[in-house]
């Protein structure tokens, strides 16, 4: 094959234009959520985008006592999730996460003369489901734990700590404020403007 300027230009062109193709996405790839949720909760999600329609991430939630929540918990997972649409403002998705689940010691409602000790942290899974729009993520996540043993030990009735067990699973619905991830702008333009960059240089 005769490698002259001429084709070696077309086939410089056809290179880019192929990893372009391959290797373009729509939106950015890195994005960092941050936010807070019911019960009350706090937590942290980066994830990393393998493509437009699905990401892979890492998250830290922390649950505190409350009216609502009576002990205290906190969770490390790694997160996934695929997106229904890829044009729209307001991106619908389905994901699943597997992770690490920690309870503390908290007392009991009843009139606080109980606390219960936790033995130890517990692996569980969670689907979830939510929505993406440029800065902002709600998400509903089903924390599927199972039966996690406890002590219980009650001061005012004199009876021996008793080992126990019961079901932890529990729902979190929550809303975050998302920095990068959004969809790139002007992608056809960058890519004339790579090839023109190539030829000014020959």
């Amino acid at each position: 094959m005769n490698f002259s300027p001429k084709n070696t230009k077309f086939l410089a062109t056809l290179f880019i234009l192929a990893s372009n193709f391959v290797y373009s996405q729509d939106y950015n790839r890195v994005r960092l959520t941050a936010g807070v949720g019911l019960a009350p909760l706090v937590f942290i999600e980066p994830s990393f985008r393998i493509n437009d329609q699905f990401s892979v991430g890492v998250k830290w939630e922390k649950n505190y006592p409350s009216f609502f929540v009576l002990e205290d918990r906190a969770s490390w997972a790694i997160t996934s999730q695929w997106y229904f649409t890829k044009e729209e403002s307001i991106r619908p998705f389905i994901g699943l996460g597997i992770g690490y689940y920690y309870f503390g010691e908290f007392l009991s409602p009843n009139s606080y003369t109980c606390d219960m000790i936790y033995n130890k942290s517990q692996t569980g899974f969670f689907p979830r489901i939510g929505f993406d729009t440029r800065r902002l993520t709600v998400a509903l996540d089903l924390n599927l734990i199972g039966s996690i043993s406890y002590i219980q030990r009650c001061f005012s009735s004199g009876r021996k700590p008793i080992e126990q067990s019961e079901t932890k699973n529990y729902l979190t619905v929550k809303a975050g404020f998302s920095i990068g991830g959004e969809k790139k702008e002007n992608q056809e333009e960058n890519m004339l403007k790579r090839i023109k960059k190539f030829f000014k240089k020959r």
